[in-house]
């Protein structure tokens, strides 16, 4: 094994996301109660169940959707916040320098090692696009001690909601978890009853995860592209910068 291989394959054994077993901290910011649920709930319960942590983030909220997000959340097994922010006003705010602080410290605060939030350019939705906007630059300065200690996100990953990715990077067996992904979604009647919308969400998640288990090669899986994160600079307190720790 020449010189180069060894190092890849000793960062690589390193790193927390690359073993299957490790505990594993995962952290979802999304816009809004039933996104974690429909994007990265399978990802999320088999986290959990496998000995590791999750926390999820929700920028905007009516008040009457709160609980079911809290109920969500309880069935995934993970923590929660919701911002102060109301429904459908991403797209209309000038962000205060605390709110977008009140992000990193929550990525600061968990230290993550997977982050997932939303695509800034697949996903049609204007608050999914503007929510990912606002995320991605704060793990570059929660990298570079915004917070105090710096903290690297391992890995940064887009997940689906009404989009499908032509390309995914990472496809996640869920098949195990499927179940816990489900009663998460089941938690948020308001969107699941509303008559314009006929139990759309509910085969939404069914089909999209049996189209992503095919391509892998099970019953269940959810897909995920991944954010790159710029390297800026000589800013990292002599860290390793990149996926492998």
């Amino acid at each position: 094994m020449n010189n180069t291989i060894s190092v890849i394959v000793e960062v690589t054994m390193k790193s927390i996301i690359y073993k299957v077993d490790s505990p594993k901290r995962v952290m979802a910011i999304l816009a809004h109660p039933d996104d974690e649920a429909i994007g990265c709930g399978g990802l999320l319960a088999k986290t959990v169940r496998s000995g590791g942590e999750g926390f999820v983030c929700i920028l905007t909220s009516a008040d009457d959707r709160r609980s079911e997000l809290e109920n969500s959340c309880q069935v995934l097994g993970v923590r929660h916040q919701v911002s102060e922010l109301r429904e459908k006003e991403l797209g209309f705010n000038s962000f205060s320098k605390e709110f977008l602080l009140g992000i990193e410290k929550t990525i600061a605060d968990f230290q993550p090692h997977i982050l997932v939030t939303h695509d800034p350019n697949l996903d049609y939705h204007p608050d999914h696009r503007k929510a990912a906007e606002l995320v991605i630059p704060r793990l570059q300065s929660v990298a570079m001690g915004s917070q105090g200690e710096p903290w690297l996100v391992e890995l940064a990953l887009s997940t689906e909601i009404n989009n499908l990715f032509p390309q995914p990077d990472i496809l996640v067996d869920i098949t195990n978890y499927y179940r816990f992904k489900q009663a998460a979604l089941s938690k948020h009647k308001s969107q699941l009853e509303d008559p314009t919308k006929n139990r759309y969400y509910s085969g939404l998640i069914k089909y999209k995860a049996l189209l992503r288990g095919h391509q892998l090669g099970v019953k269940y899986a959810e897909a995920y592209t991944i954010i790159k994160q710029p390297l800026i600079g000589n800013l990292y307190s002599g860290k390793r910068r990149g996926p492998f720790l």
